[in-house]
């Protein structure tokens, strides 16, 4: 009986466990994408962090999961890595993980759109960060034309 149960808990573990782990990947890639659209032009403006973290911790996908600190402190560190090629590269790895999650390509849509928001944050996309856009784009592979309303 005491094993059953045993067995029974060891698998609501390793559930919770894989579940805790999704939900840091996609922590991880809002806040990859996030600190690479907000380093493209070589600085992270006031109101593209403010925006960033604003929406990070509002977003369908980690509302509620992760305290507004904890993205920040995430999205700061992530910022720091991206002032390098090695860093920038490690922030492009993140968005590996999110292949195999369910509803993978919805997601990917939603941190593109993210990261669409922080570079218009100070009013225009610069032509720096277009460029980091469309390589985010290609990353998620996604495809920004499918987003008919964003620029109406």
């Amino acid at each position: 009986m005491f094993g059953l149960l045993r067995k029974a808990a060891g698998a609501a573990t390793t559930e919770v466990l894989a579940a805790r782990n999704e939900n840091t990947d996609v922590l991880e890639a809002y806040c990859a994408g996030a600190a690479l659209m907000a380093t493209a032009d070589g600085t992270v403006e006031d109101s593209e962090k403010s925006k960033a973290v604003r929406m990070l911790s509002a977003s369908k996908d980690l509302k509620g999961l992760f305290p507004a600190d904890v993205v920040e402190k995430t999205f700061d560190s992530y910022c720091k890595k991206a002032v390098d090629s090695q860093g920038r590269q490690e922030l492009i790895e993140e968005f590996e993980d999110l292949k195999r999650l369910p509803d993978s390509q919805k997601l990917r849509d939603r941190i593109f759109l993210a990261c669409k928001d922080i570079a218009k944050a100070d009013g225009e996309i610069e032509p720096p960060e277009q460029r980091r856009l469309d390589v985010i784009a290609k990353l998620l592979d996604v495809d920004p034309s499918k987003f008919v309303m964003d620029d109406i």
